[in-house]
């Protein structure tokens, strides 16, 4: 298993919304004119990095086994 943890340089982003179009997983929304992320719809794809033309997204990810998956989800 897989948890991704998303951080968004507001500094840094255009507020262009490719992340918010491309991303399968719909992480990333739009609050109030800025883009927000729920980091337990990612799978990790870091397609939201790639499409970032401001490099404003940043991806990390930890493995933890299935029993901790079940005890906190």
């Amino acid at each position: 298993m897989v948890k991704a943890r998303i951080s968004i340089d507001r500094a840094r982003c255009s507020l262009c919304y490719r992340c918010v179009e491309l991303c399968p997983s719909k992480v990333f929304i739009v609050v109030n004119k800025s883009v927000v992320a729920v980091d337990d719809r990612c799978v990790a794809c870091f397609g939201c990095v790639k499409v970032c033309p401001s490099n404003a997204i940043d991806v990390k990810i930890a493995s933890y086994s299935v029993v901790e998956y079940v005890r906190y989800n």
